[in-house]
Protein backbone atom coordinates (compact mmCIF):
# COMPACT_ATOMS: atom_id res chain seq x y z
CA UNK A 1 0.00 0.00 0.00
CA UNK A 2 2.86 2.34 0.93
CA UNK A 3 4.32 1.96 -3.00
CA UNK A 4 1.46 2.59 -4.32
CA UNK A 5 0.43 5.87 -2.24
CA UNK A 6 3.72 6.79 -3.45
CA UNK A 7 3.23 5.94 -6.52
CA UNK A 8 -0.06 8.59 -6.25
CA UNK A 9 2.38 11.04 -4.51
CA UNK A 10 5.64 10.94 -6.85
CA UNK A 11 3.22 12.26 -10.57
CA UNK A 12 0.64 14.66 -8.76
CA UNK A 13 3.36 16.07 -6.99
CA UNK A 14 5.73 16.22 -10.22
CA UNK A 15 2.82 17.97 -12.19
CA UNK A 16 1.77 20.10 -9.45
CA UNK A 17 5.95 21.65 -9.52
CA UNK A 18 5.79 22.28 -12.75
CA UNK A 19 2.35 23.85 -12.93
CA UNK A 20 3.30 26.07 -10.45
CA UNK A 21 6.74 27.10 -11.64
CA UNK A 22 4.91 27.28 -14.89
CA UNK A 23 2.87 30.14 -13.55
CA UNK A 24 5.45 32.13 -12.02
CA UNK A 25 7.47 32.48 -15.48
CA UNK A 26 4.65 33.06 -17.06
CA UNK A 27 4.40 36.12 -14.96
CA UNK A 28 7.58 37.18 -16.60
CA UNK A 29 6.93 36.29 -19.87
CA UNK A 30 3.54 36.98 -20.49
CA UNK A 31 2.21 38.64 -23.72
CA UNK A 32 4.26 35.65 -25.80
CA UNK A 33 2.55 32.82 -27.50
CA UNK A 34 5.25 30.76 -27.00
CA UNK A 35 7.24 32.29 -23.47
CA UNK A 36 9.68 29.55 -24.06
CA UNK A 37 11.47 28.27 -26.53
CA UNK A 38 13.42 24.75 -25.73
CA UNK A 39 14.04 23.75 -29.11
CA UNK A 40 12.82 23.78 -32.29
CA UNK A 41 10.13 20.66 -31.56
CA UNK A 42 9.51 21.63 -27.42
CA UNK A 43 8.19 25.22 -26.53
CA UNK A 44 6.07 25.97 -23.07
CA UNK A 45 3.06 27.69 -23.50
CA UNK A 46 0.69 28.70 -20.85
CA UNK A 47 -2.69 27.88 -21.61
CA UNK A 48 -6.19 27.01 -19.39
CA UNK A 49 -7.91 24.04 -21.03
CA UNK A 50 -11.83 24.19 -19.79
CA UNK A 51 -12.16 21.12 -21.50
CA UNK A 52 -11.19 17.84 -21.36
CA UNK A 53 -8.10 16.06 -23.30
CA UNK A 54 -6.92 18.22 -26.21
CA UNK A 55 -9.42 20.76 -25.96
CA UNK A 56 -12.64 19.08 -27.23
CA UNK A 57 -15.57 20.76 -25.13
CA UNK A 58 -13.04 23.48 -24.82
CA UNK A 59 -15.91 26.19 -23.79
CA UNK A 60 -16.06 29.39 -21.99
CA UNK A 61 -19.40 29.13 -20.69
CA UNK A 62 -19.67 28.44 -17.23
CA UNK A 63 -22.70 25.47 -17.59
CA UNK A 64 -20.59 23.63 -19.89
CA UNK A 65 -17.13 23.71 -17.85
CA UNK A 66 -19.38 22.78 -14.50
CA UNK A 67 -21.06 19.94 -16.39
CA UNK A 68 -17.43 18.72 -17.36
CA UNK A 69 -16.19 19.19 -14.48
CA UNK A 70 -18.79 17.28 -12.43
CA UNK A 71 -18.54 14.17 -15.02
CA UNK A 72 -14.50 13.84 -14.83
CA UNK A 73 -15.41 14.38 -10.75
CA UNK A 74 -17.56 11.57 -11.17
CA UNK A 75 -15.44 9.78 -13.38
CA UNK A 76 -12.38 10.24 -10.80
CA UNK A 77 -14.93 8.65 -8.36
CA UNK A 78 -15.66 5.40 -10.33
CA UNK A 79 -12.21 5.03 -10.42
CA UNK A 80 -11.23 5.02 -6.95
CA UNK A 81 -13.65 2.50 -6.67
CA UNK A 82 -12.27 0.70 -8.81
CA UNK A 83 -8.61 1.20 -7.35
CA UNK A 84 -10.62 -0.14 -4.12
CA UNK A 85 -12.09 -3.39 -5.39
CA UNK A 86 -8.54 -4.05 -7.13
CA UNK A 87 -6.76 -3.87 -3.80
CA UNK A 88 -9.03 -6.03 -2.39
CA UNK A 89 -9.05 -8.74 -5.40
CA UNK A 90 -4.97 -8.14 -4.78
CA UNK A 91 -4.62 -6.85 -8.35
CA UNK A 92 -2.09 -4.72 -10.08
CA UNK A 93 -3.21 -1.04 -9.44
CA UNK A 94 -0.76 0.35 -11.15
CA UNK A 95 -2.71 2.16 -13.99
CA UNK A 96 -5.43 3.26 -12.00
CA UNK A 97 -3.09 5.00 -9.82
CA UNK A 98 -1.45 7.06 -12.69
CA UNK A 99 -4.61 8.39 -13.98
CA UNK A 100 -5.96 8.46 -10.66
CA UNK A 101 -3.30 11.04 -10.10
CA UNK A 102 -3.11 13.05 -13.29
CA UNK A 103 -6.79 13.28 -13.38
CA UNK A 104 -6.83 14.33 -9.53
CA UNK A 105 -4.38 16.63 -10.03
CA UNK A 106 -6.04 18.55 -13.34
CA UNK A 107 -9.54 18.19 -11.02
CA UNK A 108 -7.95 21.07 -8.74
CA UNK A 109 -6.55 23.04 -11.71
CA UNK A 110 -10.32 23.16 -12.46
CA UNK A 111 -10.85 23.84 -9.15
CA UNK A 112 -8.23 26.35 -8.17
CA UNK A 113 -7.96 28.05 -11.94
CA UNK A 114 -10.88 28.05 -13.82
CA UNK A 115 -9.08 25.45 -16.14
CA UNK A 116 -6.30 23.04 -16.41
CA UNK A 117 -2.72 24.39 -16.48
CA UNK A 118 -1.57 23.08 -20.12
CA UNK A 119 2.40 24.23 -21.20
CA UNK A 120 3.72 21.59 -23.29
CA UNK A 121 3.53 22.27 -26.49
CA UNK A 122 5.37 19.83 -29.43
CA UNK A 123 5.82 20.69 -32.48
CA UNK A 124 7.72 20.32 -36.14
CA UNK A 125 7.09 22.52 -39.15
CA UNK A 126 3.50 22.99 -39.42
CA UNK A 127 2.50 20.07 -37.34
CA UNK A 128 1.80 21.19 -33.90
CA UNK A 129 0.51 18.28 -30.81
CA UNK A 130 -2.32 19.91 -28.61
CA UNK A 131 -0.49 21.59 -25.56
CA UNK A 132 -0.81 19.56 -22.51
CA UNK A 133 0.93 19.17 -19.03
CA UNK A 134 2.87 15.84 -16.93
CA UNK A 135 -0.43 15.06 -15.55
CA UNK A 136 -1.78 13.96 -19.24
CA UNK A 137 1.02 11.79 -19.82
CA UNK A 138 0.75 10.47 -16.79
CA UNK A 139 -3.07 9.71 -17.46
CA UNK A 140 -1.99 8.24 -21.02
CA UNK A 141 0.65 6.34 -19.37
CA UNK A 142 -1.60 4.66 -17.49
CA UNK A 143 -4.39 3.98 -19.70
CA UNK A 144 -1.34 2.42 -21.65
CA UNK A 145 -0.55 -0.12 -19.16
CA UNK A 146 -4.49 -0.93 -18.66
CA UNK A 147 -4.84 -1.83 -22.10
CA UNK A 148 -1.42 -3.65 -21.66
CA UNK A 149 -2.44 -5.57 -19.07
CA UNK A 150 -6.04 -6.39 -20.52
CA UNK A 151 -4.68 -7.47 -23.63
CA UNK A 152 -2.49 -10.08 -21.87
CA UNK A 153 -5.13 -11.49 -19.90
Amino acid sequence: MIIYFLLFLFPFFLDRLTKFLILHLGRYYSGSSNFFEVNRFLSIDLTFNRGISWSFFHSQNNYIFFIISFLILFILCLLLYQIKENIKSNKSILGEILIFSGGFSNFLDRIFYGGVIDFILVSYKNFSWPIFNLADGFITIGVFILLISNFKK
